[in-house]
């Protein structure tokens, strides 16, 4: 079965606009969410490139529209990276992602009215495989790389970086009108590797906003319920029990710490999700404990409950 690039192009644009109608509403919906504001410009930036690329397709005299569209396309890989970055509480980077959608636009108005569909084009690739690589990479440290559900979203991503990596070598050996760039990396093969790109990422970044939110407050009355994601490292654990037990032995308050363990919890969280196990974790906690009064250096000998 054989696509023709109309047939192709219409169908990226429906997606492009039903997934990035879909998460921008949701956006709205929550307006603390800093990662998800992000990527919404993300799915922005793809709708203006899917109609950049109809208006440069309907009037040869908008070759303007080409530098337009292969921005909005770098800066809707670039943003999906940017949006990672926060997502993992680090600073999203998003100057990064401007000087790079500037580069393009630069390069395919350079070009020029002669330059044709391909203005600027070399340099588009590399921004998209570049920015693809680290969207990729982002997705395997801190909070993106511990839950499940990204995996899915760094194979795609990671297969986009390497695409557009193959497709800028086969645009500099051959020309847009070689045979291997027109069967293997033209414009029917992009348009299907971004439809995929878009469906996964609508998928998980739509989950991965709702398990942060999902668990609300962890606090109950005057309890502090840790879950399993809470878990720290034992110097970690030993200097905030310090710093509690002092602070409590000040303003001469009590203070109670119960470890719970639960079984299967991490298979819970791969099957169902971190929302799911830490509601159920939240479930097991005690509304009410028992009251052990300690000095800060017993913390270092205090016997665990497990």
């Amino acid at each position: 079965m054989t696509f023709d690039s109309q047939t192709v192009a219409v169908i990226n644009a429906l997606v492009i606009f039903v997934c990035g109608a879909t998460f921008i509403v949701n956006t709205f919906m929550r307006k603390d969410d800093a990662s998800g504001r992000v990527w919404s410009v993300s799915y922005m930036a793809g709708m203006f490139t899917s109609f950049s690329y109809v208006v440069s397709a309907l009037s040869q005299e908008a070759w303007w529209a080409i530098a337009a569209g292969n921005g909005g396309y770098v800066l809707s890989i670039a943003a999906l990276w940017s949006g990672a970055r926060l997502f993992n509480g680090k600073s999203s980077l998003l100057w990064v992602s401007l000087i790079g959608t500037a580069v393009t636009i630069v390069a395919a108005l350079a070009a020029g009215p002669s330059g044709g569909p391909w203005a600027g084009a070399p340099a588009t690739f590399l921004c998209i495989a570049l920015f693809a690589g680290l969207g990729a990479a982002e997705t395997l440290v801190g909070a993106m790389r511990d839950n499940p559900t990204t995996r899915g979203f760094t194979i795609v991503l990671g297969i986009a970086s390497l695409f557009f990596a193959a497709r800028l070598i086969a645009l500099l050996v051959e020309g847009p009108d070689g045979s291997l760039f027109t069967t293997l990396f033209g414009t029917v093969a992009a348009s299907l590797l971004l439809i995929a790109l878009l469906i996964v990422a609508t998928v998980v970044l739509s989950v991965l906003r709702a398990e942060r939110a999902a668990p609300a407050s962890r606090r109950h009355g005057s309890i502090v319920a840790y879950t399993g994601d809470d878990v720290l490292l034992q110097e970690s654990f030993v200097r905030i029990v310090d710093d509690w037990l002092e602070r409590a032995n000040f303003h001469d308050e009590q203070l109670a710490i119960l470890h719970i363990r639960l079984d299967d919890l991490d298979e819970m969280k791969t099957a169902f999700g971190a929302a799911f196990s830490s509601e159920v974790a939240e479930g097991s906690s005690p509304r009410s404990v028992g009251t052990v009064r300690r000095s800060p250096t017993s913390a270092r000998t205090a016997p665990g409950v497990s």
